[in-house]
């Protein structure tokens, strides 16, 4: 009797077999690789996105409160200018009641604004500007320190301390560059009062 053997492996089908599934392993090992670099990614631009909601509020907070700040400055500026055409408009001083007023008016808070006021007026030679402040007629009616039948300047504490302020940056010592200005006005006043000599 013949016998028969049959062969299990197919004339060698099943080694071929194997080679689809080694195929679709570097298959899904490619995916799996690039679904990690593309969630990597998507995990970075997350955080951006993240850090991007965490600056652009504070951003935000920032600009406004530049803008804030830049129109508090302009309102002071104006303001301020305002300020000063009016306390330009109370130079000269003629009398003794605009004298106490001006005293009366200066306080801390604007005692600056006086300072500065004055400067622009007493640019130069004191004794050239000084009735830009105080009229001749005032002038001619005090002195310092209340010497002499006069009306004392110092008794107007915060004008005079202005008025220091003011003239100290023209001088070394701005009392004695006062004194010296206020007289040398009245020498000049009463020089062009007096009748020259061979007139009628």
């Amino acid at each position: 009797m013949k016998r028969i053997y049959l062969s299990t492996t197919d004339n060698g089908k099943e080694n071929d077999d194997k080679a689809p599934c080694q195929c679709s392993l570097e298959i899904l090992k490619q995916f799996d690789s690039k679904f990690s670099e593309m969630n990597a990614k998507f995990s970075e631009i997350t955080g951006e996105i993240k850090e991007l909601k965490e600056i652009i509020p504070t951003q935000n907070e920032t600009i406004m409160a530049a803008l804030s700040t830049q129109k508090v400055v302009t309102e002071s500026l104006v303001r301020q200018e305002k300020n000063n055409v009016a306390i330009k408009s109370v130079f000269p001083i003629n009398t003794f009641e605009e004298l106490k007023a001006l005293n009366d008016a200066i306080i801390e808070e604007n005692r600056q604004i006086y300072t500065n006021a004055m400067k622009l007026f007493l640019k130069g030679k004191l004794l050239k500007t000084l009735t830009t402040i105080l009229s001749l007629q005032l002038i001619l009616a005090i002195n310092i320190d209340g010497t002499l039948g006069k009306k004392r300047l110092k008794d107007y504490e915060k004008v005079f301390d202005v008025l220091m302020d003011a003239i100290r940056p023209l001088c070394e010592d701005p009392d004695k560059e006062l004194r010296n200005a206020l007289a040398v006005i009245k020498k000049r006043h009463f020089h062009n009062q007096t009748p020259s000599k061979g007139m009628p």
